[in-house]
């Protein structure tokens, strides 16, 4: 049977917590700045679309395939 050693406990002033409380807000905000920044750049690039049907459909027109059974354009 192995030993367990019991958990480690950290007292935490309030100073530690408004701090820790603090920088999790930053990263927080950094992150959702981060999503907005994709999310504008991919809607100035044209990837905003209203359905999977539509992205499927701009997707084949960029690689090159009609709208039709999946055939390829002759070239």
């Amino acid at each position: 049977m192995a030993l367990r050693r019991p958990p480690t406990r950290f007292e935490l002033k309030g100073d530690d917590i408004e701090e820790y409380n603090k920088i999790m807000r930053e990263r927080d905000m950094a992150k959702a700045d981060t999503k907005d920044d994709i999310r504008d750049s991919s809607a100035t690039l044209g990837f905003k679309f209203s359905s999977p049907a539509t992205k499927k459909t701009a997707a084949m027109q960029r690689i090159g395939v009609t709208g039709g059974g999946g055939q390829q354009v002759p070239r």
